[in-house]
């Protein structure tokens, strides 16, 4: 029997995801926040404003990412938790900051 690989996952092209998180993010700025945020659906995702610290300057990045729950625990995409401290996170229904550790 050959050994078969895996197929590539396939994906959009760079240009359109870029497009999609930039209208995302006008439309949660746009809207005030009533749009973009979103707890995940059982066995979905859910999305949410993460904000950090620059180190440099001291500015406040805003970034949302996704997010799967994982019982107490929220799982992103994008290790920044672990990386920064100092991040807090914006859940969709409470908007209440939270230590990033």
């Amino acid at each position: 029997m050959p050994d078969l690989k895996p197929a590539k996952p396939r994906l959009p092209p760079r240009w359109f995801i870029r497009l999609a998180w930039i209208i995302h993010r006008r439309l949660y700025g746009w809207t005030g926040g009533r749009l973009g945020l979103w707890r995940p659906k059982p066995g979905g995702w859910g999305a949410l404003r993460l904000t950090t610290t620059g180190r440099r300057t001291g500015r406040a990045r805003p970034v949302i990412v996704g997010y799967v729950e994982d019982g107490p625990n929220l799982v992103t995409w994008l290790a920044l938790p672990a990386r920064f401290p100092s991040a807090a996170s914006a859940l969709p229904s409470s908007g209440a900051p939270s230590g990033g550790r």
